[in-house]
């Protein structure tokens, strides 16, 4: 299954993103923390229930590849 384009939650957008900012595309959440690391959260609807996890930080090795794996196994 090919990936989907990202056109907010894009690595460039999430490279300049200043401390405190977050962008948010498609239920990922991506958070820039006050120490530069990145956070990756998501908020998505699945059979009627709101669900709300963190996925991991940047520095621990966490990518958008992997909120999405996480959405897609949930769903």
């Amino acid at each position: 299954m090919k990936s989907k384009t990202f056109t907010l939650l894009s690595r460039h957008a999430m490279r300049k993103l200043s401390p405190g900012a977050k962008l948010t595309e498609d239920g990922i959440t991506f958070q820039r923390l006050e120490n530069g690391d990145g956070l990756f959260t998501i908020s998505v609807m699945v059979d009627g229930l709101r669900i709300h996890r963190v996925i991991g930080r940047e520095s621990d090795g966490t990518t958008r590849k992997q909120a999405e794996d996480f959405i897609r196994e949930v769903r």
